[in-house]
């Protein structure tokens, strides 16, 4: 990690800084540029005082509101562009076609998968970084398997958004080229990938 001084952190309007030496607590880790806080003290005191930490943010937002809603507000943005937040945004999507209601952590529950293989997987034999990045360039992720076709033939709800979600069923296209596929499964590639999916999950139709 880079030294960063206290006084550059301040000068720069940084929120963190970097010392490389150790906190009274034998932590070498940033510092926050408000008030020199070891970060990893402060989240060490909010899990010891979880209760303290909820009123004092609490408190806090009532305070400010309009700063409260703009630290939210930018604070999801920065979520949205992460491995996490990718995956997280497109389950809800694909959730709200199949008018499947359960919460988030039911439907990660369901994938065989974690963020950082959801990300490797789409990225992989691209340009790209990151979805974040795809996104960007006006990429869409792709259901293979249209999401209509398999809500169509699987009626357990668990199962069609496994299907859906199934990393064999999910690519990186240009938008255009996904606005014109539509919700075809005429080609042999489809096919292929049908197969595949209904064999994994012994669907028979």
């Amino acid at each position: 990690m880079e030294i960063v001084s206290y006084s550059e952190a301040r000068k720069h309007g940084l929120m963190y800084y970097f010392t490389g030496k150790s906190c009274v607590n034998g932590h070498i880790a940033k510092r926050r540029s408000c008030c020199g806080n070891c970060i990893e003290c402060v989240v060490a005191y909010k899990n010891r005082h979880p209760e303290k930490n909820r009123i004092r943010v609490q408190k806090w937002r009532d305070e400010n509101p309009e700063r409260a809603r703009r630290t939210a507000r930018e604070g999801q943005k920065k979520y949205c562009k992460t491995t996490k937040g990718q995956l997280r945004k497109f389950c809800r999507r694909a959730s709200t076609r199949l008018s499947y209601g359960k919460s988030y952590k039911s439907q990660r529950s369901l994938l065989d998968y974690t963020p950082e293989q959801f990300e490797d997987h789409l990225i992989r034999n691209t340009e790209f970084s990151s979805i974040a990045e795809a996104m960007m360039s006006n990429y869409h992720l792709d259901h293979i398997v249209p999401i209509s076709y398999i809500s169509d033939i699987i009626k357990d709800e668990d199962l069609q958004f496994r299907v859906a979600m199934d990393l064999k069923n999910l690519r990186l296209i240009p938008a255009k080229v996904n606005f014109e596929k539509k919700n075809k499964i005429n080609t042999s590639e489809i096919q292929i990938i049908i197969s595949y999916l209904f064999n994994k999950y012994n669907i028979n139709v």
